[in-house]
């Protein structure tokens, strides 16, 4: 699947722009601490209006979708990841200082991955995080 697609509505922003909640959601991800990503990012979320919202929104199903992996919950880890596709289908590529293509690649990789096997929480710990822009 190919991702490098760029949407008009959005704009790179500086570090001041990016809502903190964002940022907050960064670090969690970043100590692979799930629910309290989605924590962050559904405060961006509840302030956001339409294509910024659904790629929150799509994000959020990232993030829930590792967090029933680390619970050892496959069938709605799959379930959000799903959504998440859904969600992220017109989103751009770099999103709020976030790779979001590089972030969805290597998601798409990870479930993809997994689907030979059942997912042991331990799996959560090797999920892919977001990483910064290029």
């Amino acid at each position: 699947m190919h991702f490098a697609r760029r949407h008009p509505r959005f704009r790179p922003l500086n570090e001041e722009e990016i809502h903190p909640g964002i940022k907050a959601a960064l670090k969690h991800t970043a100590a692979r601490e799930w629910f309290e990503a989605h924590e962050g990012l559904e405060a961006a979320w509840r302030e956001a209006r339409g294509p910024r919202r659904d790629t929150l929104q799509g994000m959020i199903h990232i993030v829930v979708a590792f967090e029933h992996v680390r619970r050892g919950n496959a069938r709605s880890a799959a379930t959000q990841w799903t959504k998440a596709q859904k969600r992220l289908r017109a989103a751009p590529d770099q999103f709020e200082g976030i790779d979001l293509a590089r972030w969805r690649r290597e998601t798409e990789e990870f479930f993809d991955s997994s689907s030979e096997r059942p997912f042991d929480p331990a799996d959560a710990a090797r999920a892919p995080q977001p990483q910064p822009s290029p």
